[in-house]
């Protein structure tokens, strides 16, 4: 079985967020990520980041995000996934 889309999102996610290190501050980061629309996070006590998930089917100023959302199905992959919360 392949990944789920959520384990590719991370995954992905993870590579881009290596490359970043390398060539910004933690600071400047962490700046990016609390302005990403997608989603919002927080820096744990241990100082990992954690991730807030969000079920959405559509954006006021991107339109339909997936037609097909399955709301409950979907909260359960991120939370399979290792999200920390969901919105």
């Amino acid at each position: 079985m392949g990944e789920t889309i959520l384990e590719k999102i991370v995954n992905d996610k993870r590579i881009e967020i290596a490359a970043a290190k390398k060539a910004k501050s933690q600071e400047d980061i962490q700046r990016e990520i609390a302005h990403m629309p997608c989603f919002a996070t927080k820096l744990s006590k241990t100082g990992g980041l954690q991730l807030i998930a969000e079920v959405k089917a559509k954006s006021p100023s991107g339109g339909i995000i997936r037609a097909d959302l399955d709301p409950k199905k979907l909260a359960q992959s991120f939370e399979q996934g290792g999200a920390s919360a969901i919105s």
